[in-house]
């Protein structure tokens, strides 16, 4: 089991008429992916964390601001191939997220776009000529840079953990969440080269993040 390292960001403020302002913490379990190539693919099960702040705009809708950070693994070897590397990038999530009832519970929905900043990803192979001359492919690159736009989707029901109704203090919340992003590096250095390696200059990686989360969310 490989685990993603995460950070949580938290805004304070304060309330504004009956509008309120809100932040909130959580950590979930599901499959982090990472789609380049047959042997570059990796897909696993993680450990994630997430934070946001938002605002409510009505009783019914709210604008959340999501903050989580991508981190990725992988090692493969094989009778003549060894490929290892790892990816990170930071991803900032502004949703829309509408409440479908008012009760002690509520199912809500939540969706909107996902921005990718400060993508780093780090290539290293070794493929072994097992015939004459037998000799040694090896190709370490990294690369860097660009934006990675795509999406956040997502449902769940939250709970109230006080009395008040309209605005309560305290939430817990569950929640299935799908989150796909594309990457195009816009950087590509070359760190090691040995034989004749085959360099790809303008890779395209796809990544998502799909599971169940829970948290809980302050109200100001």
């Amino acid at each position: 089991m490989k685990y993603i390292i995460c950070l949580t960001f938290f805004v304070f403020s304060h309330n504004v008429n009956s509008q309120t302002y809100f932040i909130s913490g959580g950590a979930g379990y599901g499959v982090n992916g990472l789609d380049y190539n047959v042997y570059e693919d990796e897909i696993g099960y993680k450990i994630a964390g997430f934070g946001s702040f938002g605002y409510y705009l009505t009783n019914k809708f709210t604008l959340e601001f999501c903050v989580n950070i991508f981190s990725n693994k992988y090692l493969k070897n094989g009778p003549f191939q060894d490929f290892s590397g790892s990816f990170q990038i930071i991803r900032i999530m502004p949703a829309v997220k509408y409440k479908l009832s008012k009760s002690f519970y509520s199912f809500y929905l939540k969706g909107g776009p996902s921005f990718g900043f400060g993508g780093n990803r780090l290539s290293d192979y070794y493929v072994y000529n097992d015939l004459p001359p037998f000799d040694i492919t090896h190709l370490k690159v990294n690369y860097s840079g660009g934006i990675s736009p795509g999406y956040l989707v997502a449902f769940g029901k939250d709970f109230r953990l006080n009395e008040e109704v309209n605005n309560p203090i305290f939430n817990f919340y569950i929640e299935y969440v799908f989150i796909q992003n594309f990457w195009k590096p816009k950087n590509i250095t070359i760190l090691e080269s040995c034989g004749n390696p085959t360099i790809d200059y303008h890779p395209s990686y796809m990544f998502f993040t799909e599971g169940i989360q829970v948290g809980l969310k302050y109200n100001f």
